[in-house]
């Protein structure tokens, strides 16, 4: 009997326990942390390996990370998996600062009033669908840059119950899709 309490005490401890990631986005690129209750993994760079020092050639203009342009195409992705755990993620922390640049300064301010109205629309969305603790969302302008810089920092997390709980729903869906039969033509004119 002893020994069935300290299971069931050990798998409530571990269903408790949270789930965090953290995600960066900025000058150095792209970073990705796993969080397992007091363990911090690095996902994202993945270490380099040491390779043999061999002759640099002069490069060409590099593209630094940090851009909008690159951010948007990450954009669709990151929505798409953060959707699936709609009100049960919590988002501890959540940075933005944005700075509209560009060539020409009516453009640039343009696109600076533009940013803002979004974000004034997209935050009570993220309200809506996740739990934000807190925030720090900044927008400025500067005329001197060429590019519109980006940085997102978010620190999200998730306990094992709420990850089994949104695991089990996807079975569930997809047993039902694999043990229904698929209809003939002539039952769907039947029933049409």
């Amino acid at each position: 009997m002893i020994a069935l309490a300290i299971v069931i005490a050990a798998l409530l401890l571990i269903a408790l326990l949270r789930v965090g990631v953290r995600g960066e986005y900025g000058e150095s690129g792209v970073s990705l942390y796993a969080h397992i209750g007091p363990v911090r993994l690095r996902i994202l760079p993945a270490k380099e390996k040491r390779e043999k020092k061999a002759k640099k050639k002069p490069k060409e203009k590099e593209k630094k990370p940090g851009t909008l342009a690159d951010f948007r195409s990450l954009l669709p992705d990151i929505l798409k998996a953060l959707g699936r755990f709609r009100r049960r993620l919590l988002i501890k922390k959540l940075v933005l600062y944005y700075e509209a640049a560009g060539d020409d300064p009516a453009s640039t301010a343009i696109n600076f009033g533009r940013l803002s109205a979004g974000l004034g629309a997209l935050f009570p969305l993220l309200d809506y669908y996740f739990r934000i603790r807190r925030r720090d969302i900044r927008t400025t302008v500067n005329f001197a840059k060429d590019e519109p810089y980006i940085y997102v920092s978010a620190t999200l997390s998730l306990a094992v119950w709420e990850i089994v709980y949104i695991a089990a729903g996807l079975l569930l869906a997809l047993l039902r899709k694999n043990t229904e039969k698929p209809k003939t033509g002539k039952e769907v004119k039947e029933n049409g």
